[in-house]
């Protein structure tokens, strides 16, 4: 029998990992569960930012400069949107607007989110096919010191420049989880579970608090990897750093650690000095992935520890 994973992933963090663990797994053998907390309406278009990355990295399309977005893309519309005086602070690129365009239309015809994303995986040739953590809308706020923030409002429009005092998710424990996630948290031949390098708040926190999640990983008794969003005691991308002293918790991977708490089984890092809790396992490594090869290599690391079956 087929052993299943499950990988929570969202932002380009996320995105990488989860291309290299579809480099090394059949679609029968891995479920990529994807944050929807950042999800948000812009301009009559429903946009779902940790999803269409984690796409267009699977379908090679993602742009190398930014780690997001389509590469070769063009900003027609958007220059024609701030000609015009409409908000244009959040930047659309013209491909990825056919995109939406696509999304919206199969909303509107009655698909969920689930299988819009499964149709527009299809037409790009992705095979592995992410899973929305739900198909409820489950926005994420950002309390400060200054009231509270929608997370694009935090994120683009404050680009992550505040005080940050908590992080309310928007998934609470009744909220239903997505079909695909469900069949995979049901699959006996499920042997373990992976957290991607993404922001432990902003991206793996709204899932593991969304249709009691978290509880229900617990409950499956399967092993959970967790590889650090640090690289040589910094993190690669976004405010993971602010985000932790803000929250009171100690810096780098002692501050993810605790954040997880007893979820951890093993944990990916490439710091050698670190003191893990009781139970975790500390897998010492490099973590940084720079390319294709990087992202497989990490993955195959992962899966091996988690006794993967070549």
């Amino acid at each position: 029998m087929k052993q299943h994973f499950i990988a929570l992933c969202g932002g380009v963090g996320g995105s990488r990992l989860a291309d290299g663990l579809a480099r090394r797994l059949d679609p029968d053998e891995l479920t990529l569960v994807v944050n929807t907390g950042d999800d948000f309406d812009h301009l009559g278009l429903r946009i779902c930012p940790d999803l269409d990355t984690v796409l267009y990295m699977l379908a090679g399309l993602v742009s190398g400069e930014r780690g997001w977005g389509r590469e070769d893309e063009s900003w027609n519309a958007h220059q024609t949107l701030q000609a015009l005086g409409a908000p244009s602070w959040f930047q659309l690129g013209d491909r990825d607007i056919a995109l939406h365009l696509y999304r919206n239309a199969l909303l509107a015809s009655g698909r969920n989110l689930s299988q819009a994303m499964a149709r527009i995986a299809a037409g790009l040739g992705v095979r592995h096919a992410p899973a929305p953590v739900t198909d409820e809308a489950t926005p994420t706020t950002i309390v400060t010191d200054d009231g509270d923030l929608s997370f694009q409002d935090y994120f683009v429009k404050h680009r992550a420049d505040v005080h940050v005092r908590g992080v309310r998710y928007g998934g609470q424990a009744g909220t239903i989880l997505s079909a695909g996630l469900e069949a995979a948290l049901a699959r006996p031949e499920l042997a373990g579970i992976i957290i991607a390098p993404s922001n432990p708040f902003l991206s793996i926190g709204p899932m593991l608090a969304t249709g009691r999640l978290r509880e229900r990983i617990a409950a499956r008794n399967v092993p959970v990897a967790v590889v650090s969003p640090y690289v040589n005691g910094a993190a690669v991308k976004g405010p993971v750093e602010r985000l932790q002293r803000d929250l009171g918790l100690p810096p780098g991977d002692a501050g993810v650690l605790r954040h997880y708490g007893d979820l951890v089984d093993l944990f990916f890092t490439d710091s050698d000095r670190i003191a893990a809790p009781a139970g975790v396992r500390v897998v010492v490594g490099d973590t940084l992935m720079r390319d294709a090869a990087d992202r497989a290599n990490l993955a195959s690391r992962i899966l091996a520890a988690l006794g993967a079956q070549a």
